[in-house]
Order: structure tokens, then C-alpha cells, then sequence
């Protein structure tokens, strides 16, 4: 196999270890004394027009693309990938020196991707974590799954890595002033990839699997315990749809306490960054990977003890389009009342209610529901 893909798979009792090492080996045979040194922050610094040399763009793609190989059986890689993919095309030497620690990095540290047997019911675990750049109004946004036994699930402390199956590291094209709504983006990203998986385990169990959603964010719990972007009503739609996914996955959030400084206050003035400093973006081991909430999870048993009561949040999967479209037990003479007759219709026609003057000049949009988040209930005069 190993010919053919670079790949070797490895057997054991109740295990299966996909490896690449010997293709990781020979990708960083040759590679200078500069760049076997460690990664920093200014290797994944922005380019500069100036700086770019189009003659660098074959050398730049070429050890990129062995990157994105190596990243099949190493998670922690995905974030390295993800941000030096973005130079291919406006390559520097200052990139392709970051492209060459980085294989020189993957040669140090990499190791076998562990799948072990899951007996029972297994749980898909998705994790997701994100980066955010004030000065920059930028972010970027990750997460990874794994299927684990629920006797694990019962202490995230002492999750290892194994059983990874999915990651993935993107960053988040919009100019955003808010890393609560990052944090939205990147669970919405995970739990829109986690029917795949779920429909693959529920082919290959033959159940249907519970799912686990890990997130670090507290003002993101709240949204979702709430169901409402108070601080930014523009994102309510996005807020629903993940609501939407979460209960037809019949999905569990929880909120786990992070072990480092992170802008997740959901306050337009948070600042973040992967490696401390609001100019650079730097942690090559989570890189908002999922990563990082996965080490959060094992901080502090004590931090976890104090959290606000709002860390787990359950939602019941949503019937089935087959027990939704069922004609079992249906009454073949039911009438909507709101239909039956016109005078029913005219009786339950909406009324009017005189506009709140607190609403901005005086045209209110919910004027015939009297439900006004800005005028609140003060619909009190019938015109």
C-alpha cells in the first residue's frame, strides 16, 4: 500500500494505525540549518507586495503539497497547511522558508494516526475552536471529530488524541468585530459536517450515534441557551440554523473552561491571537484546530466546578421525515380553524395597534404583532 499512496496500515488487536512516517522521512531529506529551527511568529507574518518573487511559486506548491498529503494521518498539521496554502500563488523567500520549517517540523513530531475499537454505542465528539486578530478584524476557525466510547465522554479530561477521524482549519473570510460570532461560524461549519460522519456510523453500527459538541465559548452557550443574538441581531438567522442541525442531530453542547487567554468575553472589544500577540497568529500543535478546546477540556477540573449553569445544553432530535409524513392515526375530517370559515378568518384577523413613539421615527415594523423588541409590549391603544 505503501507504493501506491505513501501510506502503511498497521493491525493490531481492536487497533488500526495508518502511518506515513516513511514518507514523512524522506519529504525533509535535505533542508537547510535555518529551517530546522522552530516556527515563530513572524514565519506566518502577511507578505507584503514587495516581498513577493513569482520564481518561488513551483518550490512554494511543491512542498505545500506535501504538506497537504502529511496532514491525512496528522491533525495537528491542519492549521500550518491551511495558512501557508494561502501563499501558492504570491510566494516569497520568507514563505517558502516557513513551508520548509514546517516539513522540517512534521519530521520531528509526527507519529501514527490511532484508531481503536468502540464497543456499544459510539459518540461523535466535535470539537471547535477558533483564533481571532483585532487588528486585523480577522479569524480563523477549526474543528475535529472523534468517535469514542461513552465511557469516555464521561471524563473529557482524559481524552487522548486517538480515535481522530476528521479535522479541518480555515480561515474566516469577513471582517468581523466579535469573536462569539466566529465561535457561531465554526460550530456551524462542524455540525454541518457531522451528518456525514453521522450517517457513515449509523451505516457501519447500525445505530444512531449521540453526538457531543465541545465549544470553549461561555457568550456562545448563552446564545444557544437563549436562542437569541442580543449583541448582534444581523447573525439570528445563523443562530437558528445551528439550532436547526444541533436538534435534528439530537446533539449535547458543552462548554468546557479554557486553560489560556482567549478573546471569548463576546465583547466588541475582546482581543485574541493563537500565540499571545494580537499581531501574529502562531500555534502550530492547535492553530484553531480543534486543539485547543481539546487541551481546555483538561485544564482545570475546578474551573469546570465553577462554570455557570449553562455549560450543557441538549437538544431532542426531530422526528423523522418518515414519522412527520405518516398518515397514522391522522383524523381524515380535520379542518384548520383558521380556514374553516370567513368569519373565522375575519374574527382572527390581526389587529392594529397605534405605534410606540420609543420606536426611530415612529415607523415600527411590528406594529401588528405586539411583540416590539425596541417598543417592548406597549401596544396598549387599539386605532
Amino acid at each position: 500500500m505503501h507504493t501506491y499512496v505513501s501510506m502503511s496500515v498497521r493491525m493490531r488487536d481492536g487497533e488500526m494505525l495508518p502511518d506515513q512516517s516513511v514518507y514523512i522521512m524522506n519529504m525533509a531529506e535535505s533542508v537547510s540549518p535555518e529551517a530546522k529551527k522552530p516556527i515563530i511568529d513572524k514565519d506566518l507574518l502577511l507578505l507584503t507586495e514587495k516581498d513577493v518573487d513569482p520564481s518561488l511559486q513551483k518550490e512554494q506548491q511543491r512542498n505545500v503539497e506535501a504538506l497537504g498529503w502529511a496532514v491525512c494521518t496528522q491533525p495537528s498539521l491542519s492549521f500550518l497547511f491551511s495558512h501557508l496554502s494561502g501563499w501558492n500563488t504570491r510566494p516569497s523567500p520568507a514563505s517558502v522558508l516557513a513551508t520548509k520549517k514546517a516539513l522540517w517540523h512534521v519530521k520531528v513530531t509526527a507519529k501514527p494516526l490511532k484508531l481503536k475499537k468502540v464497543r456499544g454505542v459510539p459518540v461523535l465528539v466535535v470539537w471547535v475552536d477558533v483564533s481571532y486578530q483585532l487588528s486585523l478584524r480577522e479569524g480563523r476557525l477549526g474543528w475535529e471529530m472523534q468517535i469514542l466510547n461513552q465511557e469516555e465522554v464521561g471524563d473529557l479530561e482524559r481524552v487522548s488524541e486517538d480515535n481522530t477521524v476528521v479535522w479541518a482549519s480555515k480561515k474566516c473570510i469577513r471582517k468581523l468585530r466579535s469573536t462569539t460570532i466566529i465561535e457561531l461560524f465554526a460550530m456551524c461549519d462542524g455540525v454541518k459536517f457531522s451528518f456525514i460522519m453521522f450517517n457513515l456510523i449509523k451505516k457501519l453500527w447500525g445505530v444512531f450515534p449521540k453526538v457531543l459538541v465541545v465549544s470553549d465559548s461561555q457568550p456562545l452557550m448563552n446564545q444557544l441557551t437563549s436562542r437569541q443574538c442580543k449583541s448582534k441581531p444581523h447573525q439570528q438567522a445563523e443562530l437558528e440554523y445551528v439550532l436547526q442541525e444541533l436538534a435534528d442531530l439530537g446533539a449535547t453542547v458543552k462548554w468546557v473552561p479554557t486553560g489560556e487567554a482567549k478573546a471569548d468575553t463576546g465583547s466588541d472589544a475582546g482581543t485574541a491571537s493563537i500565540g499571545g500577540d494580537d499581531e501574529t497568529v502562531v500555534d502550530v500543535d492547535s492553530g484553531a484546530s480543534g486543539r485547543t478546546a481539546r487541551e481546555a477540556a483538561a485544564s482545570s477540573s475546578a474551573a469546570a466546578a465553577s462554570a455557570p449553569a449553562a455549560t450543557t445544553r441538549t437538544f431532542r432530535r426531530r422526528r423523522r421525515l418518515a414519522e412527520v409524513d405518516s398518515d397514522d392515526g391522522a383524523d381524515p375530517n380535520f379542518e384548520p380553524s383558521s380556514v374553516a370559515t370567513p368569519e373565522a378568518r375575519k374574527r382572527k384577523a390581526p389587529r392594529r395597534f397605534r405605534k410606540n413613539k420609543a420606536c426611530e421615527g415612529g415607523n415600527c415594523v411590528y406594529e401588528r404583532t405586539m411583540n416590539c423588541p425596541r417598543c417592548g409590549l406597549n401596544f396598549d391603544v387599539e386605532i
